[in-house]
Formats: structure tokens, C-alpha cells, sequence
């Protein structure tokens, strides 16, 4: 299914037990998928060029129960490329690139008010690498969230975590060309291990 040309969102989807899978977005105003609701599986989507009229628009954007994104592949997004606030939800296997093109203080995957979110075996290159624009972003209140096997290259800034607790980041491989920045304000409890980071030069930053 093509979806293209909308002014607003392509998706608006609330309820239980939805699925959207093997659509292409592209050319949308906002917007590609904002979701709520429960039991829902967002699966092998492929959307692009999003943000046309509203610059502020994310790919897939929501909350919700039992919530869960896989292999999908996202890129030319002005903003962050999913935004997720779903308690226990899965982003698995997708695919980012160009993302966080526009706007600042965003992510490839962002995630934010969530306990109990994996975020596995996803690809991000190409963000803009300059300002906070990141491949991995726990924000404010992700509790005991999960970041592992993933991979992020030519970022610059692959994972920053804000005010977070308890959370992992583990498994990873995060590879620059020149420096590479990791960044961990505010945030209690935090496991770094087992993971990969190659670049000429790498700074861990940890204010509190």
C-alpha cells in the first residue's frame, strides 16, 4: 500500500490489536504513524520524505501498551525517526538514515516516560552529526529500559541518556571516523557493557 501527497499524518490509529505492515509513506506533510492504544505492531513499513509543511514531524510517534516496531526502514525525517512512549514495547530490526535532517535534541530512536522498552538489533547511520542529534536517546523517566546489539555508524553522538534509571546499554557497536560522543546526564543506575565503540577519539560525559 502507497500512502504519499497527505498534508497532515498518513496514520492516526487508536484501539486494540491494529497492525500496519508493508505500506510506503513518503512525500507527507507530517508525520508518517501516530499511534495509541493496544496490541499493536507497526512491521516492514518503508517511510521517507516526511515533514514537507511541519518540520516538527516524526515517523512513528506514540504511546500506548504492548506496542511493537519492526524492520522498518526510515529515513529523510527532518525530526527524530520513531518517538516511543509505550511501556514494554519492542523496536526491533529497523532500519535509520538521514535522520534528525532539521531539528535539534532528537534521535534516530528516541525514547522517553517508558519502563521495561528493548530497543534490539536496529541500524542507524548517516544522522547529521552535529548538535544534539543522536542514533540512541533515553530520556527523562525511561526506567529500566534496554538498549542492545545495535548498531550506529557515522553519528557522532550515538547514545545519550537523560535522567534515566536503571537502564542497560549493552552489546552495541557504535563506529565514527573521528569523534564520537556518549553522554549520561542525570541518569541513576546505568549499565554500559560488552559494547563496541570505535573512533579516533571518544568522550563519556556524565554531569550531574
Amino acid at each position: 500500500l502507497l500512502i504519499e501527497n497527505v498534508g497532515g499524518w498518513a496514520f492516526g490509529v487508536t484501539g486494540q490489536n491494529n497492525k500496519i505492515t508493508n505500506c510506503e509513506m513518503r512525500n507527507i506533510g507530517a508525520g508518517a504513524v501516530r499511534h495509541g492504544g493496544s496490541n499493536l505492531e507497526i512491521f516492514n513499513n518503508h517511510i521517507h520524505d516526511i515533514g514537507i509543511i511541519y518540520p516538527s514531524a516524526i515517523g512513528i510517534l506514540g504511546g500506548g501498551k504492548k506496542v511493537k516496531i519492526i524492520h522498518n526502514e526510515i529515513h529523510k525525517t527532518p525530526y527524530s525517526g520513531i518517538h516511543c512512549s509505550s511501556a514494554g514495547a519492542l523496536i526491533e530490526s529497523n532500519l535509520f538514515y538521514d535522520t534528525m535532517q532539521v531539528l535539534s535534541d532528537g534521535a534516530a530512536i528516541y525514547i522517553g516516560f517508558a519502563k521495561g522498552m528493548v530497543v534490539r538489533g536496529n541500524i542507524v547511520r548517516g544522522s547529521r552529526g552535529s548538535g544534539p542529534a543522536h542514533a540512541y536517546y533515553m530520556d527523562e523517566r525511561s526506567d529500566s529500559c534496554i538498549v542492545e546489539n545495535n548498531l550506529a555508524v557515522d553519528t557522532a553522538w550515538p547514545a545519550h541518556n537523560h535522567m534515566t534509571i536503571n537502564c542497560i546499554i549493552r552489546n552495541n557497536v557504535f563506529i565514527d571516523k573521528s569523534s564520537q560522543k556518549l553522554t549520561f546526564p542525570r541518569s541513576m543506575g546505568m549499565t554500559f557493557e560488552k559494547n563496541i565503540l570505535v573512533a579516533d577519539e571518544i568522550t563519556f560525559s556524565y554531569p550531574t
